[in-house]
């Protein structure tokens, strides 16, 4: 369970540590481990989605590219909500798994939501 995560640059003759603060995970998320701090990692999760994707649908019509970047940053968000921690969140080596999980879960709660339709 990370609680903090080291990265080093250097600027200029100077080597800059940043630490993630222990206080500023968000509460109610899964793990309770996301934080601020994540953009630069979810930046490169949405990107990393969007290539997924673009993958397995080479010949998608125009339409479907347009789409595809909201798309990708709606199925990060709920990746990252639902991930117990930054580790697993963050391990490309499960990536498509998880998406075909996601896509599995979303299709379920809207055949679902559509059954309550009909019915009321």
């Amino acid at each position: 369970n990370k609680s903090f995560r080291v990265t080093f640059s250097t600027w200029g003759n100077m080597q800059v540590r940043l630490t993630r603060p222990k206080n500023t995970a968000h509460r109610g998320l899964n793990g309770g481990w996301q934080s601020d701090w994540d953009v630069e990692e979810r930046r490169r999760m949405i990107a990393t989605i969007v290539h997924l994707l673009r993958e397995r649908k080479p010949n998608a019509p125009q339409a479907w590219l347009d789409k595809l970047p909201q798309m990708a940053k709606r199925l990060e968000e709920l990746l990252y909500r639902s991930a117990p921690s930054f580790d697993s969140y963050n391990d490309v080596n499960t990536l498509k798994q998880r998406l075909q999980q996601l896509a599995m879960n979303i299709g379920k709660n809207k055949k679902l939501h559509q059954a309550q339709a009909a019915q009321a």
